[in-house]
């Protein structure tokens, strides 16, 4: 009966994704941080009435301090974090946030130094757990 219940609820109340949103992309390249306006694309957001941002996180380097091992972060980002900022800006404005990394960019040290990682940048063993299957 719970169950049933449940699964009720589950088709009844649609999640985030299932409505219809207006979709904003912002892609740092390396030397943004320290240059970009955050205050400018929260506004333009804002302005366009966008409901969700997919915003660069990572691929070949990071756009946030980072301490995952071979994922570089950006020379330019000192002791800043844009893609955080830009997170909790898009939230104040209630908007879902989906962060865009690229796996395929991973770096060739990395590849050295840690074999088991396969050209996705996922440890073979982990790739179920890492959506990486």
């Amino acid at each position: 009966m719970a169950a049933a219940a449940r699964e009720q609820a589950a088709t009844e109340l649609p999640g985030w994704f299932d409505r219809p949103m207006r979709w904003a992309q912002l892609a740092f390249v390396e030397d943004d941080p320290g240059q970009y306006s955050a205050s400018f694309w929260l506004d333009y957001f804002r302005r366009i009435h966008a409901d969700g941002a997919c915003l660069s996180a990572g691929g070949c380097v990071a756009f946030y301090p980072t301490k995952v091992p071979f994922h570089y972060r950006s020379k330019f980002l000192k002791d800043t974090d844009p893609f955080g900022e830009m997170v909790a800006g898009c939230r104040k404005l209630g908007m879902n946030v989906v962060a865009r990394t690229d796996r395929m960019r991973f770096n060739q040290d990395g590849r050295r130094r840690s074999p088991r990682v396969d050209r996705r940048g996922c440890r073979r063993a982990q790739a179920p757990a890492l959506g990486c299957a």
